[in-house]
């Protein structure tokens, strides 16, 4: 059982629910009380997360990269003006893979936001659990590894938030 989804619905199976019961730890309705409140549970926990991945890639990430592309396109066209024969290369290069990951960014951030909408009209703590597994985690790792991709890129003066490297090692 790989996830909390699979494995919390486990603890209401006949087996354990005569487990609790016979050593008076819980009733059969407790159980299902308290598995109620764990599924309900997790799924806040999630929730929070995705709100809080939206905001950190809308408010922070994009805008701290939007600013960096302009440097660097502020580099090329400086370059050009003073020699129009001068290799850019590195900036072109750099822009064009920045700003791959930075569309990706946007969109998983924008399809996060989407499948969170979805949330409020699935009724059930089991139903709800399974979708944030199936249709929100995914799309949460996909915004993290584009995020990931833009933290290696972008210079660290201009990342808004501590890197790996900084937190391993620097603070």
């Amino acid at each position: 059982l790989r996830t909390t989804p699979d494995a919390l619905p486990r603890f209401v199976d006949d087996k354990n629910v005569a487990l609790f019961t016979s050593h008076k730890v819980y009733t059969e309705r407790e159980m299902h009380s308290r598995l109620e409140i764990l599924l309900q549970s997790y799924c806040n926990l999630i929730n929070i997360e995705a709100k809080t991945m939206i905001e950190m890639a809308k408010k922070e990430i994009l805008p701290a990269v939007s600013r960096y592309t302009q440097q660097l396109s502020a580099t090329v066209l400086s370059k050009k003006a003073v020699c129009p024969d001068l290799d850019c290369s590195y900036e072109t290069d750099m822009l064009t893979e920045i700003s791959a990951l930075t569309a990706d960014v946007y969109k998983q951030a924008v399809g996060l936001e989407k499948a969170l909408a979805v949330t409020k009209k699935i009724d059930g703590a089991a139903k709800l659990s399974v979708y944030y597994r199936d249709k929100i985690i995914p799309v949460m790792e996909k915004l993290r590894k584009a995020a990931d991709g833009l933290e290696g890129l972008v210079a660290a003066d201009f990342w808004p938030m501590p890197t790996y490297g900084d937190l391993l090692f620097g603070i």
